[in-house]
């Protein structure tokens, strides 16, 4: 086995060398399931710290640290830890003996998730256990086959036996690990590594363990996009929903500051609240025919938005949904469109020009709050002198057929 030299993702690895009988074989079973790894092949006892090791740690993704009496001891693994911990690396503590940290390090360490190898029945468990960390996913390649059951299974019994998960918890886990092996063994190809990270309930998407992707296609069997179910994917770029995705559950792809490109299915009913709340690297965004609801703050801060299209069939938008879309230069707003709420496009800076398609429209007094360059709305010919509450006095009203 050797350290991984390339540009994507790695793990460094920092431990002691005493214990390198017990660290390079969990070594080389993470590299075979597809993580990338450095470690420091030896250093002479009583040489200083290499600069190579100290730039190691700086490219890092992520770090384990092997926690050993011998690595607590070592002055090179105080050094790792302390320049990933300042660098604001994410460390995952892998306890190989129940020793207490020193020199600091459990001020350093005391938020880091841990893993304790005498929780678990052996060696294959406790590794399996690293390999499942959610934290690490960014530095494993894309997997070709579903985690195996059984496996998942021993590690949620262990995680029950530790007190970290009540029987209820490990029965709804176990349940869940059950429908993705079945959906997985049904599913088509492409499908498989997407599957491979979901934890699924029903033909609902309950939560994604994020792999380092940039293009994810939902596989055809998820209707539902579940709450916070992508929640923070900030390497995600292009996100495929044409497969029949029917409903788009409360912050599911929030915060997913990379994603620049989405293709929405055109059976998508519903979006939740605060949906795509951050998501600044969209351009255009096309919601499509048949949705019917854009909920509260679904797009707020979506600052990278420059063309918005809205499907025929949307009968409502919800409080703050486009709000701070401050790139937006035109509005169409669709015939058949019963309500703007609350503050929809508060703050919207750019908009110009606004097309209102339906005299039935209701919009709310605060709906175009703060769209401050706003200076032509057209609305049917129909409306007559009826006030357009929601809308700044100083714009010009034409209206046409």
């Amino acid at each position: 086995m050797t350290p991984y030299k390339g540009n994507e993702n790695y793990i460094f690895i920092s431990y002691a060398h005493k214990d390198s009988a017990r660290v390079l074989p969990i070594l080389e079973t993470l590299a075979a399931e597809g993580f990338r790894i450095w470690f420091d092949e030896g250093i002479e006892v009583g040489s200083e710290w290499p600069a190579f090791v100290a730039a190691r740690v700086r490219g890092c993704a992520r770090m384990i640290y092997f926690v050993t009496e011998a690595s607590v001891d070592s002055k090179n693994c105080r050094n790792e830890v302390n320049l990933a911990y300042t660098k604001d690396k994410e460390i995952l503590v892998a306890y190989l003996d129940r020793v207490e940290l020193k020199h600091g390090m459990d001020l350093q360490l005391g938020t880091s998730q841990a893993v304790f190898r005498d929780k678990y029945s052996g060696d294959d468990a406790f590794v399996r256990s690293l390999a499942r960390a959610e934290l690490l996913q960014v530095c494993r390649e894309t997997p070709s086959s579903a985690p195996a059951y059984a496996d998942l299974v021993e590690m949620a019994a262990a995680s029950t036996a530790s007190g970290h998960m009540t029987l209820e918890q490990l029965k709804g886990y176990i349940e869940s690990i059950q429908e993705v092996q079945k959906l997985f063994d049904e599913a088509e190809e492409e499908d498989r590594e997407t599957l491979a990270h979901c934890e699924m309930k029903g033909d609902v998407l309950v939560k994604f363990r994020f792999f380092g992707k940039e293009e994810i296609r939902i596989p055809a069997s998820v209707r539902v996009i579940g709450k916070e179910a992508f929640r923070g994917c900030r390497q995600l770029r292009r996100l495929d929903l044409t497969t029949g995705v029917e409903e788009i559950g409360d912050w599911a792809f929030a915060n997913c500051t990379g994603l620049a490109e989405v293709d929405f299915a055109q059976g998508l009913k519903k979006l939740g609240a605060s949906a795509f709340y951050g998501c600044h690297g969209i351009t255009r965004l096309a919601l499509p025919q048949g949705l019917e609801t854009v909920g509260k703050c679904a797009f707020t801060d979506c600052t990278g938005v420059t063309e918005l299209t809205l499907p025929q069939d949307l009968h409502s938008i919800g409080a703050a949904a486009f709000m701070r879309c401050s790139r937006l230069t035109r509005l169409s707003l669709p015939r058949g469109l019963r309500e703007v709420a609350k503050d929809a496009f508060y703050g919207c800076e750019g908009i110009e020009d606004i097309l209102i398609a339906d005299i039935g429209t209701k919009l709310d007094p605060r709906a175009f709050f703060g769209c401050k360059n706003l200076m032509r709305i057209s609305v049917p010919r129909s409306w007559g002198k009826q006030p357009l509450f929601g809308l700044p006095a100083y714009a010009l009203v034409h209206r046409e057929d």
